[in-house]
C-alpha cells in the first residue's frame, strides 16, 4: 500500500508530523496535558524522544511545568544525551549508558572495574549537575532482554547488577518480575505475563531487592552522598567507592569475580546487606554496603 505522507521507520502507522506547526504542537502539547489533569498522572516517558527537535521539547516543557511542575519528563535515548538535560527539556533520560557499563561488567565481564568507572566518570562529568541524581538507570527494558538472561541464568550475577542499580547515585527503574528472577530473551520474550504466583516466584532474589531497597531508603550518603573515595582493582574485579554526607559515611564494594579475596583494612565494620561483621572476605561474585 502507498502512502502521500512520510512515515517514521517506514511504520505506515506512524506517520510524521510538523512540529514546528504551532497548531500540531499545541494539540500534542494539549493531550499530555489532558492526561496529566484528568488521570492524575505522575509524567511521561517520551518514547525515541531525540528523533524529535530540541524547539518542540522545549516548549513542551515550558507548558507542562507552568502547570504541573512536579510532573516527571524523561526521554527514551540510547546514547549519551546531555543536550537534552540543561533544564530546559527534559527531567532526566533512560539511562542505556549505565545499561550497557552495567551489563559489561557485572553480567558479561567484557568491562574492567577501572573501565566501568571511567565509563561512569564520563557521563557524570558530561552531564548537567542537576540532572545526574535524576537519571533513570536501568539494567532491562521492554526493548532488551531479560537481565537474568543476560546474566547466563546466573543468579548471583543479576544480584549485583541489581545492586550497582540500586545502590548507585540516580532513579532505578525495576522492570516488572526482575524482583522475583523472570528471565526472557530479546523482545518479545522479555514481555512475558508477570509471575503472580508466588510459588514461582524466586522469593531469595525478591529479598534481595528488598534489602538493596531498604539500605538505599535508610542511609541517604548512599545516593546523595559526595563521592570521597573510588578504586578499581581490575585484576580481582573489585569497586570500592566511600561516599560521605554530612557526618554520615558509607563504603560500597563490587566484586564481579567469582573467586575471594582479602581486604583486612575494611575488617570490623558491619556489612549493612546481612547485618554482619565484615570479616575482611570478601566471597565471590556480590556486593557489600559497609559502615
Amino acid at each position: 500500500m502507498r502512502h502521500n505522507y512520510k512515515c517514521f521507520s517506514y511504520f505506515w502507522d506512524m506517520p510524521k508530523v510538523h512540529l514546528r506547526c504551532a497548531a500540531a504542537a499545541d494539540y500534542f502539547t494539549e493531550v499530555a496535558l489532558y492526561w496529566l489533569r484528568t488521570a492524575k498522572v505522575d509524567g511521561w516517558r517520551l518514547d525515541v524522544a531525540d528523533e524529535i527537535s530540541h524547539g518542540f521539547w522545549q516548549y513542551f516543557r515550558t507548558q507542562i511545568k507552568t502547570e504541573f511542575p512536579q510532573a516527571l519528563i524523561v526521554g527514551e535515548v540510547w546514547h549519551h544525551a546531555p543536550d537534552f538535560l540543561q533544564g530546559d527539556q527534559w527531567d532526566s533520560v533512560m539511562n542505556y549508558t549505565f545499561y550497557r557499563a552495567v551489563l559489561d561488567y557485572a553480567a558479561e565481564g567484557t568491562l574492567t572495574a577501572s573501565g566501568f568507572l571511567g565509563v561512569m566518570g564520563f557521563q557524570r562529568g558530561n552531564t548537567h549537575n542537576a540532572a545526574h541524581h535524576l537519571m533513570w538507570n536501568l539494567i532491562g527494558s521492554h526493548d532488551t532482554a531479560r537481565i537474568l538472561h543476560l546474566c547466563g541464568e546466573n543468579k548471583d550475577r543479576q544480584k549485583l547488577c541489581a545492586a550497582l542499580q540500586l545502590l548507585t547515585p540516580g532513579m532505578p527503574m525495576i522492570y516488572y518480575g526482575d524482583e522475583v528472577a523472570m528471565t526472557g530473551a530479546k523482545d518479545p520474550d522479555c514481555r512475558r505475563g508477570m509471575l503472580w504466583d508466588e510459588s514461582r516466584q524466586d522469593k531469595d532474589m525478591l529479598s534481595w531487592y528488598k534489602r538493596l531497597l531498604r539500605v538505599r531508603k535508610e542511609i541517604p550518603a548512599i545516593t546523595r552522598g559526595k563521592t570521597v573515595a573510588e578504586e578499581a582493582r581490575d585484576k580481582d574485579g573489585l569497586i570500592c567507592v566511600t561516599r560521605c554526607l554530612e557526618d554520615d559515611e558509607v563504603t560500597i564494594l563490587f566484586h564481579a569475580k567469582e573467586d575471594t579475596i582479602s581486604l583486612p583494612a575494611l575488617s570490623g565494620k558491619r556489612n549493612l546487606l546481612t547485618d554482619n561483621v565484615f570479616d575482611g572476605k570478601v566471597q565471590g561474585i556480590t556486593a557489600l554496603v559497609l559502615k
